[in-house]
């Protein structure tokens, strides 16, 4: 996500407790986007979106963080930007969600 000449942080913003229907709702609104490019990444389904340049994340089924989703967005800052982070999980606790939403943002920050 670093663009040239930018100093990008990654920030954790929170997490909403939400519950499946959430997770539906959301998939369901960036999927109606034309400008989202979707890709399978492990247990992560990934859509890319242009327009407002945000990277959404949803656990698969078959996923022990299910249902959980992530949106990664860019903030223009005075030195450059951030890349924020918002989740909404129904098992926001768990190790499994801990985990998958580390790993993400680990790969994010590169």
């Amino acid at each position: 996500m670093a663009r040239s000449g930018l100093v990008l942080a990654v920030v954790f913003t929170g997490a909403a407790v939400a519950a499946p229907e959430t997770y539906h709702s959301l998939e369901a609104a960036v999927l109606a986007r034309p400008d989202c490019k979707f890709k399978t990444l492990g247990e992560s389904l990934e859509y890319r979106c242009e327009s407002d340049k945000t990277i959404w994340y949803f656990t698969r089924k078959s996923s022990a963080a299910h249902p959980a989703v992530l949106e990664f967005y860019f903030v223009d800052t005075p030195k450059g930007g951030e890349v924020k982070v918002q989740a909404w999980s129904a098992h926001q606790d768990s190790p499994a969600f801990q985990k998958w939403r580390a790993a993400l943002v680990a790969r994010n920050s590169k």
